[in-house]
């Protein structure tokens, strides 16, 4: 236990001496001088943000609500008449597409009837060949 205890001491001791003369080196050349850094006075000007923007806002005027309103509701219109053709001709397609696999199941489902039942007969024509070569 009192080396472990030794060692740790032995290298807060180690990084403190390395901590000590990367100060030291850095103070005495000048060198990182966080004072002289215009870097951060960007970052902080807050003229540029408080100055009134250059747009314009949209007016509320009633009498142009009005008249849109009418364009609107027209083109709601022809846009609800379009959609409903859309979905009509869709749902056309959707019923004749489920009638034609409707159709190709019933005739996959009869072929393999008939494939059972023919090698069903196959099989006990065989069995019957056995019982009588016996």
């Amino acid at each position: 236990m009192s080396k472990c205890v030794k060692a740790l001491l032995i290298t807060i001791a180690i990084i403190a001496i390395v901590a000590g003369v990367i100060y030291f080196i850095t103070k005495k050349t000048g060198c990182c001088d966080m004072e002289d850094d215009e870097f951060f006075d960007d970052d902080f000007d807050l003229d540029e943000d408080l100055k009134a923007a250059d747009r314009e806002y949209v007016s509320l005027n009633k009498v142009a609500v009005d008249e849109n309103i009418d364009e609107i509701a027209d083109k709601i219109k022809v846009v609800n008449d379009k959609a409903t053709d859309i979905f009509a001709k869709a749902s056309a397609k959707a019923s004749n597409i489920a009638d034609i696999a409707n159709d190709k199941v019933s005739d996959f489902m009869n072929k393999t009837s008939d494939i059972i039942k023919n090698e069903k007969d196959f099989v006990e024509e065989k069995v019957e060949d056995e019982k009588q070569v016996d």
